[in-house]
């Protein structure tokens, strides 16, 4: 029973970290859904992320504002969501970012022209998540082997 416990624990631990990845069909759907007509017209990653392949928890003040307006991975509806939240948000700063993506700028800058064209890498392939679930549940089974074997 206390193998159970363990293994269940190792893999809720790897498995939060997956989480937080980038959903790779955001950029395009930014572009769809705020209707920006710069050519080419997809935001790179950065937009919302540390790095250029995106994954990790969104650190930038705009990706920060979506969250808070309810952003969550994977989720299309999300992502509309929050944009329209933004959108007609009452704060200035929130109406900015989206001003600044449709006038083809950075948001978080406001000034400096955003990497359009530049497609993310936000496969998922960053990290190592579904490795170590495997090796967790590996050991898992076989420290229950041992311990029954003993």
């Amino acid at each position: 029973m206390r193998t159970l416990v363990a293994l269940t624990a190792c893999v809720l631990l790897f498995l939060a970290p997956l989480r937080a990845r980038a959903s790779p069909s955001y950029p395009a759907q930014i572009v769809s859904d705020l209707m920006i007509t710069c050519q080419p017209a997809v935001p790179q990653c950065t937009v919302c992320h540390a790095t250029t392949s995106g994954g990790g928890k969104p650190v930038t003040p705009f990706g920060i504002a979506m969250v808070g307006a309810g952003l969550v991975p994977n989720d299309p509806a999300a992502l509309s969501a929050a944009l329209t939240s933004l959108q007609n948000s009452s704060d200035k700063t929130q109406q900015g970012y989206i001003k600044d993506l449709q006038a083809c700028t950075d948001p978080n800058a406001g000034t400096t022209q955003v990497g359009y064209g530049i497609y993310c890498n936000a496969s998922g392939s960053e990290g190592s998540g579904p490795f170590l679930v495997v090796i967790a549940m590996a050991l898992g089974i076989a420290i229950g082997r041992r311990r029954r074997a003993a």
